[in-house]
């Protein structure tokens, strides 16, 4: 059996310490942020965060010991199984506002939300099911086959109401699509038809689904909540200049109950010359990723890769 074929000391003579650079300067930076805002939100979030990467790192020294095409060719249709039960699963038992995308007890010290963790699981089985039609993805019949596979995860996702999470699954099976060769007529097709829909589509969203999204192209129709962490974000590089401290607007961060920007943490190192960094490397792992792509010796490898790089 060839999952655990390759030895610890031949994947370490093997790694490409370029982009393990990157992403330990990447997650350097984010703890320095988190523990530069200690004094407004406390060391809890540097745990986290720190704990995270840890975990982070040790799956991949694990995953990169296992043959992926052997976890392809003989877990893909397992893997579904698994990411449609526990998108089921959610909805049954899941919570949230305005929606069942997240899994919350008392007893458990953090809030799980499946779909971010099925994404693995999506694009791994994705990409086998791409791999498989090869030169037939532009045959009806392939895609009517791709839409069920694709439709069977993001319709659950729909279901519990997570339209964000929704969105970037499809946009993640667009570019999937795309790497595999889909002709463009069928892109164009789908733009068309979406124009066609979105009077409808707008109609069948709920009241917090279209003010997320007005709030995402205009931020001051709900400066306090849903716009507020972009008017911020703004008003923190407004303020910031090139080298000058942040913006500093702890006290109405904490009523925002969204995922925090590093832009407006209170942190004297919250400026250009730390951001321009931080964004000069995110770009660089993308692009890496992308580059990689290119070098992969299957194609079912370059779709396994091409997709987190989409989602950088």
């Amino acid at each position: 059996m060839k999952v655990f074929a390759v030895t610890w000391y031949e994947k370490l003579r093997k790694l490409d310490y370029i982009i393990i650079f990157a992403v330990l300067s990447l997650t350097g930076m984010s703890l320095v942020t988190l523990a530069g805002a200690a004094n407004d939100f406390g060391v809890k979030y540097f745990y986290i965060q720190f704990a995270a990467s840890f975990l982070g790192f040790v799956t991949m020294a694990v995953m990169s010991t296992i043959d992926y095409e052997e976890i392809a060719d003989k877990l893909s249709v397992v893997l579904f199984v698994l990411s449609v039960f526990f998108l089921a699963l959610t909805l049954l038992i899941g919570t949230g506002e305005g929606n069942k995308s997240w899994i919350r007890y008392d007893w458990m010290p953090v809030s799980i939300q499946p779909s971010e963790f099925i994404k693995v699981l999506y694009i791994i089985t994705f990409s086998k099911h791409l791999s498989l039609v090869k030169g037939q993805i532009n045959h009806p019949l392939s895609l009517l086959k791709l839409g069920a596979h694709a439709g069977a995860i993001i319709g659950l996702i729909l279901v519990q109401g997570d339209l964000g999470s929704a969105l970037v699954y499809i946009f993640l099976t667009a570019v999937m699509l795309y790497c595999a060769g889909l002709s463009l007529w069928y892109f164009l097709g789908a733009a068309a038809l979406l124009a066609a829909v979105s009077p409808v589509l707008w109609n069948l969203l709920k009241t917090y689904q279209k003010e997320r999204i007005i709030a995402g192209f205009w931020p001051e129709s709900d400066p306090t909540d849903r716009g507020f962490q972009a008017l911020m974000s703004r008003n923190a590089i407004a303020a910031g200049g090139f080298s000058a401290p942040v913006f500093r607007a702890a006290q109405n961060i904490k009523k925002c109950r969204m995922c925090i920007p590093i832009l407006y943490l209170r942190s004297p190192v919250k400026n250009l010359v730390f951001l321009v960094p931080c964004l000069s490397l995110l770009c660089f792992v993308c692009w890496l990723c992308v580059f990689l792509c290119w070098l992969a010796r299957c194609r079912e490898v370059m779709l396994l890769i091409c997709a987190p790089a989409r989602l950088r």
